[in-house]
């Protein structure tokens, strides 16, 4: 018999909720045009394919997102305002990077945002949506105008895992990525172990891995990127809010361990809501830019 806690925390990590999107590029000042394009699997994704300042650019930065977030951000209202009172604009880091000479892409995950729902609606924190990160890079690839374009990546929580695990399974389809950004990447076992405490208890992770791949055929491992940092060919700049209730510093200690590549590190720091790192590049963002320079020029 499943456990009821670990259900409800099952549940929470695979059928997610499509936050309110009350603005677009225009809103701050950027020019965009709306694509769609296809995930791997043929999940349609909507994407706005944003104008870089600098005429001239030849560098293109690819965003995702979390869980329960878009293209556009999170808008904490209803039921999610309880849980995460933080509204991340996703936009503010786009314009950074379109002020710095950058041409962005960004897109909905599956089963959010403007996307395209999977079969089952079942979201996976990278599981399924390595795929999506997958299909966007069969878009750049695919695009005459982009040809010449180096690429950069900018992927946050279960876009950081989607885009560790797409760039393992499939390295051919990302060789132009010089360097990522990987904003909170997460092993979904600390999470479990978080959720459970909220929950009031009364269940193990290994409970939330039962119901997980009864619910929804994926574990706790399938949905977490330490098994495939190790094949990662790019530089790579993490960012943890380290004062994070939803996980441990160790997580990312040991995602960082893992990886082959030039690394480096940028904690957080403050009394901070995980959420809040969403928003941390779009105000400071003179690290990531300084890091992206580097390795884009």
């Amino acid at each position: 018999m499943t456990n009821a806690v670990a259900a409800r925390i099952a549940t929470a990590f695979t059928r997610a909720s499509r936050t309110a999107m009350p603005k677009t590029p225009n809103d701050y000042g950027m020019a965009y045009e709306r694509v769609s394009l296809p995930s791997r699997d043929g999940i349609q994704l909507s994407a706005w394919r944003i104008q870089s300042a600098n005429a001239g650019s030849d560098r293109l930065a690819i965003l995702n997102h979390p869980l329960n977030c878009s293209k556009h951000g999170f808008v904490p209202e209803g039921p999610n305002a309880r849980i995460v009172p933080v509204h991340v604009e996703f936009m503010l880091t786009a314009k950074r990077l379109v002020d710095d000479g950058y041409e962005v892409l960004t897109y909905d995950l599956r089963n959010h945002g403007e996307s395209g729902a999977s079969p089952d609606g079942l979201s996976g924190v990278g599981a399924f949506e390595w795929q999506d990160a997958v299909g966007a890079m069969d878009y750049v690839n695919g695009e005459a105008s982009l040809k010449d374009k180096t690429v950069a990546l900018v992927s946050h929580c279960m876009g950081a895992n989607s885009s560790i695990i797409a760039m393992s399974k499939h390295p051919d389809a990302f060789a132009r990525v010089k360097a990522l950004v990987a904003v909170q990447p997460i092993s979904m076992k600390y999470m479990a172990q978080k959720f459970i405490g909220l929950f009031g208890g009364g269940a193990a992770a290994a409970d939330v891995d039962e119901a997980l791949q009864e619910s929804a055929g994926i574990s706790l491992d399938d949905m977490s990127p330490m098994s495939h940092v190790r094949d990662l060919k790019v530089p790579v700049l993490y960012a943890q809010v380290r004062e994070d209730a939803l996980t441990s510093p160790s997580d990312l200690e040991d995602i960082v361990a893992a990886t082959p590549t030039e690394r480096e590190m940028l904690w957080i720091e403050g009394d901070l809501n995980r959420f809040d790192g969403y928003n941390f590049f779009g105000q400071n963002p003179e690290r990531m830019l300084s890091f992206l320079g580097r390795h884009l020029s």
